[in-house]
């Protein structure tokens, strides 16, 4: 009942908050594969069809923003995984204890297990993304 509550919190709060969203959406089943701090993490979709529709996507971005948006990087071929930043999730930079504590606790909670991975077009063109090239997406354990 409590991860049914969850599920339909994140849809929600999806909706309320990213209107544009609608207009794009993807979702997924599949595995969080590596984390890479308390807020960043690779995801290889169940169905490849996200991960070539996302791509697909952040390549068409590239081509209109003045700095690169690294895709190749954020996009791995051999495991068809690709780069999520958790949306409306602060933890402290890496480099620091508290940043360090963070991956720790993400790493032993997320890696190796399986989540659903919704990502919508705000994700695509948040200025995080825009400029780093991350995702935002919203993950829900299962």
């Amino acid at each position: 009942m409590a991860r049914f509550i969850l599920l339909w919190f994140c849809v929600l709060s999806l909706t309320l908050t990213s209107p544009s969203s609608l207009a794009f959406e993807l979702s997924s089943k599949g595995e969080v594969v590596w984390v890479a701090d308390g807020d960043s993490f690779r995801f290889r979709p169940d169905n490849a069809l996200m991960w070539v529709k996302l791509r697909k996507q952040a390549l068409a971005r590239d081509k209109n923003t003045t700095h690169s948006m690294r895709v190749d990087d954020r996009f791995v071929h051999e495991d068809m995984s690709f780069l999520v930043r958790v949306g409306n999730v602060d933890t402290a930079e890496s480099n620091t204890a508290r940043g360090i504590e963070a991956e720790r606790f993400a790493r032993a909670k997320l890696e190796g297990e399986r989540a659903l991975c919704t990502a919508g077009v705000s994700a695509i063109t948040a200025g995080r993304f825009v400029h780093f090239g991350r995702m935002t997406g919203n993950m829900v354990g299962f």
